[in-house]
């Protein structure tokens, strides 16, 4: 089940309106706790068995930078190179990646993030083991109808990773595609919750308090993916994307874009 849109609505609002009010809580607290869940994931070099079961072919961001190759971890997730549609609507004429397309088991934008920040994951974990130390769990961030919260699951169950904690924030907009992501999420394996949800109707002390409960996680050295998988390491993962586009454009698979 795949989120294709989201709409502004009152809903939306209310809840933004409640991040506000969180953030004005203590604007500085919530810098550092933002901060602190970019560097949980942080980057790591790939292990061998990554190395030895992924093609650096397959991926955009080494075939233009294969330095990267040594120091980036990196798992296919089984996605393929996605197509890019030409279409039409009311007289005007546009290009679609068909990112829906990524994976069989789950696509969508998010693959890209994954592909590397399970992988980094993925490779903490076994360095950790290797070590004798433990290896760090996982804890994923969303709103009620949140692609992240499913695609980490799927993908992170296909690398053979632990089920991810969740820290559902806020419902969404009880519209067909949020409900069916949230009943694909809980029809997954899944780790711990660690959320407030409901706790205030504003919205304000529910995000504050969803906030405040990842901090224990954070102490422990457990690694937290942040709203929109917002880290270096998912970054690069839509660079990638962006090179491949450039390729098939170079490629003469559509036209060369005014704008993305």
């Amino acid at each position: 089940i795949r989120k294709q849109s989201r709409f502004v609505s009152t809903h939306m609002l209310s809840v933004a309106a409640g991040a506000a009010g969180a953030l004005a809580l203590s604007l500085p607290t919530f810098v550092v706790l933002l901060r602190a869940m970019e560097r949980s994931v942080g980057l790591a070099p790939p292990i061998p068995s990554q190395l030895a079961g992924e093609s650096a072919e397959a991926c955009a961001l080494f075939r233009h930078l294969p330095a990267l190759r040594l120091r980036l971890a990196w798992r296919s997730l089984g996605a393929v190179r996605t197509p890019v549609h030409s279409c039409g609507l009311n007289g005007r004429s546009f290009l679609v990646k068909r990112e829906d397309l990524a994976s069989p088991a789950y696509g969508g934008n998010k693959v890209r993030t994954l592909q590397h920040t399970l992988a980094v994951l993925e490779a903490r974990r076994a360095r950790a083991v290797a070590e004798g130390g433990a290896a760090p769990g996982m804890l994923v961030v969303g709103s009620g109808g949140s692609n992240q919260v499913v695609a980490t699951a799927v993908h992170a169950a296909r690398l053979g990773l632990p089920p991810p904690d969740v820290a559902w924030l806020s419902p969404d907009e009880p519209d067909l595609d949020n409900s069916l992501n949230m009943l694909s999420a809980l029809s997954l394996p899944l780790g711990g919750r660690v959320t407030a949800w409901g706790a205030s109707a504003s919205g304000t002390l529910t995000l504050a308090a969803s906030l405040l409960g990842l901090l224990p996680k954070l102490a422990r050295g457990e690694v937290v993916f942040p709203i929109g998988a917002n880290t270096a390491a998912g970054v690069l993962g839509q660079v990638g994307a962006m090179l491949e586009l450039a390729e098939q454009v170079a490629g003469g698979e559509g036209a060369d874009p005014g704008r993305v």
